[in-house]
């Protein structure tokens, strides 16, 4: 959104007052906003956005969003059927349909794809190739073998199968995730996405496990404490997130 333009406001909230402000207006110069008012100045050459029959809201930000999907119900279905282009596909999808709905914002709480496409997909968005919210990544759910961020134990029966089709964040050892961290760093993370507890809809663990060891975390966090990278955990269990807390989570 280069140039300068002008928003016109029928009522305006700003997200600091509860109250809704009459006939206010906002300038935006090179996408940003640079002043909000009453009859604030303007250059003559600003384009006008007449929205005086709207309310006008600061873009909403989703905290935790799963992009990579077209529709969630077949998820599990889509994980082993689908390619990463698909995924990428997905992700475009939803940045469209969030920013239609006033999210300017979200934060894509990592993927269980085997490549980097949500790293592909914040790219174009971001190079101007599509239309969709920002997007904050991070590339991958980093998973235990048979923990609640590796799918393939959906398809446990046929070991061969669910081997192939497992991500390349899931597996075992302090230096696999010393590796793992450092790969989703160099292809654009934001920040790194770590499963630390079971959950609810995977069929080998339970919520109140611990599935990374010790060794495990510390790994994790040395990496991303030395490049500066926030660090963000699925985690049940007030033991689990204290320790958490102790490891240096952001």
């Amino acid at each position: 959104m280069d140039g300068i333009y002008l928003i016109k406001c029928g009522k305006l909230f700003d997200g600091i007052d509860e109250s809704l402000k009459d006939d206010y207006q906002v300038l935006i110069e090179d996408a940003r906003i640079v002043d909000v008012g009453r009859d604030i100045p303007f250059p003559e050459y600003a384009s006008i956005i007449d929205l005086s029959d709207y309310i006008v809201t600061p873009g909403l930000i989703d905290a935790h969003v799963h992009p990579e999907f077209f529709d969630w119900k077949p998820l599990y279905n889509d994980y082993h059927t689908y390619s990463d282009e698909w995924f990428a596909l997905a992700t475009i999808h939803t940045a469209k349909k969030t920013l239609q709905g006033g999210f300017t914002t979200i934060r894509a709480m990592g993927s269980l794809a085997r490549g980097y496409g949500l790293a592909d997909a914040k790219m174009a968005i971001e190079a101007g190739y599509f239309e969709g919210s920002r997007l904050v990544i991070a590339p991958h759910s980093m998973s235990a073998t048979g923990g609640h961020g590796d799918l393939s134990q959906l398809l446990h029966r046929h070991s061969m199968v669910s081997d192939v089709v497992k991500s390349i964040s899931v597996g075992s050892g302090a230096d696999f995730f010393r590796e793992m961290v450092r790969r989703d760093i160099k292809y654009g993370a934001d920040f790194i996405k770590i499963i630390v507890s079971g959950g609810f809809s995977t069929i080998n663990d339970l919520p109140d496990e611990q599935q990374l060891t010790d060794d495990e975390l510390q790994a994790i966090f040395e990496i991303a404490n030395i490049k500066g990278m926030p660090v963000t955990a699925h985690a049940y269990t007030h033991d689990i997130i204290e320790k958490l807390v102790g490891f240096g989570i952001k």
